[in-house]
């Protein structure tokens, strides 16, 4: 729960009513770090990088401010970044 509270404080939002959509958008990020190559372990455990990386997808696929695609190529060069990482790698992903 703590993820999805900070990306809603991230937005500005208070509406529990989104709740249901900012879980599935976090699902979704989830499985688009995993299959990037991102360890599940290191995403299931929704340390600082995850929690980034989620709040960059939500901006970019709610269209915060205004500004989807600059969240998209934010999302994108910031998961770049994770992946440059070893440790955040699965065993058998290509960097």
């Amino acid at each position: 729960m703590a993820l999805l509270d900070s990306i809603k404080d991230a937005q500005r939002v208070t509406n529990s009513m989104v709740n249901g959509d900012y879980t599935e958008l976090i699902d979704a990020c989830k499985r688009d770090l995993i299959r990037l190559g991102i360890d599940p372990d290191i995403v299931e455990a929704e340390g600082v990088q995850v929690t980034q990386a989620c709040k960059l997808w939500v901006h970019w696929y709610t269209d915060y401010q205004g500004k989807g695609d600059a969240w998209r190529q934010a999302y994108n060069g910031y998961v770049d970044g994770m992946r440059k990482d070893s440790s955040n790698l699965a065993g058998d992903a290509d960097v």
